[in-house]
């Protein structure tokens, strides 16, 4: 239980790290007409609207499946597939 705990704590603190890069980036990157509200906002209505959809039965199983997954792999503190794999890696 107690590592369970400790990985959620670990998620929490990465994703909101990296809507605080996010924002700090949008920010400077971000047209005149955008406000910081909207700016901040963004990451929030982002993952609203990709629980929604996972949740939506008018949304096909297959691809409601792909996004559970995909949600599963972006929270992943490792690659299952590292960079310096040729063809299938980054580079």
């Amino acid at each position: 239980m107690n590592d369970l705990k400790q990985i959620a704590i670990g998620v929490g603190i990465s994703l909101a790290v990296v809507w605080l890069l996010l924002a700090a980036f949008l920010l400077l990157a971000r047209p005149r007409a955008a406000s910081l509200r909207e700016v901040l906002q963004l990451l929030p209505d982002t993952l609203r609207l990709l629980r929604r959809l996972g949740l939506d039965p008018v949304v096909p199983r297959s691809a409601r499946i792909r996004l559970w997954l995909l949600f599963v792999y972006l929270a992943m503190p490792f690659d299952l597939i590292p960079d310096f794999i040729p063809i299938i890696g980054h580079r």
